[in-house]
């Protein structure tokens, strides 16, 4: 195969097998120019990469009921989280 580049001789560096196709590593003999060509076994298609199903989005009827909080229920909660540090800050001599 002639190179890309400057047009003379290729030499092959190295080859993968697979049952439908030989992928070559090619080097130019003059320039050091290299690419990689793809080789087809004659009567086999090339197979298209598989296509994956998109996500459906989640109705609103299938996802759990949410409800709002109470602004005493926030508070109950940070009054919570407060506790918790200042339990953590003691432990670790603060």
């Amino acid at each position: 195969m002639r190179c890309l580049e400057c047009g003379k001789g290729s030499r092959v560096v190295d080859s993968k097998k697979s049952l439908e196709r030989i992928t070559r590593r090619r080097e130019c003999v003059q320039c050091g120019n290299r690419w990689n060509t793809i080789e087809y076994r004659e009567g086999v298609r090339p197979k298209a990469p598989p296509v994956k199903p998109k996500a459906e989005p989640a109705s609103r009827r299938e996802r759990a009921p949410q409800r709002r909080r109470s602004h005493e229920e926030l508070f109950d909660m940070r009054e919570g989280y407060d506790s918790e540090i200042d339990d953590i800050l003691n432990d670790l001599g603060y």
